[in-house]
């Protein structure tokens, strides 16, 4: 990115975008859960006398422990992120982020906001979107598919790995 040149992203998240982030932030801890949930399960079968390895004898039990554990664990994803996807949305507005050697810039109908470059903990990058932290659990997505061209989203890398080093967890 040359000095002074800016990048100036009009964009409005919608809630795929905001599903998609929150999924891709708690996936470690959704993956957690489920394990616990599995040997909370097989536990609870161990006190019930009910053993669900023994698939020949128990095949229906095995199952039914299988299918019961995924429900929950699939309806447990619905209830924190797809839920919380429709929340963020409907206090989303549309936005404007400016990219400059000096920080980022944001704007919407009702707020401006300037950060400097210091002032960013990490900023990942998805095959959909840029993820940026300005705290450990404090975090503002933009969807790539807003940018104008390939050449802007190279540039906006680019000057992320040379203001953040480390801290840019950006794809090659």
């Amino acid at each position: 990115m040359e000095t002074g040149q800016r990048i100036e992203v009009e964009f409005e998240s919608n809630e795929k975008d905001f599903q998609r982030v929150l999924l891709w932030y708690h996936w470690k801890r959704m993956s957690l859960e489920f394990g616990l949930m599995i040997i909370i399960g097989i536990v609870l079968c161990y006190f019930l006398d009910i053993n669900i390895l023994d698939v020949k004898n128990n095949g229906f039990t095995t199952f039914a422990f299988i299918a019961t554990i995924s429900i929950l664990f699939a309806l447990d994803i619905y209830r924190r992120c797809f839920l919380q996807a429709r929340k963020l949305k409907k206090i989303a507005k549309p936005s404007k982020s400016i990219f400059t050697e000096q920080g980022i810039e944001s704007k919407t109908p009702t707020s401006s906001s300037s950060r400097d470059w210091e002032g960013y903990a990490k900023i990942y990058e998805t095959a959909k979107d840029f993820i940026f932290f300005s705290q450990e659990n404090v975090f503002a997505t933009i969807p790539k598919r807003f940018f104008k061209n390939q050449g802007e989203i190279e540039a906006l890398k680019e000057l992320v790995n040379r203001k953040l080093g480390e801290r840019a967890k950006l794809q090659n």
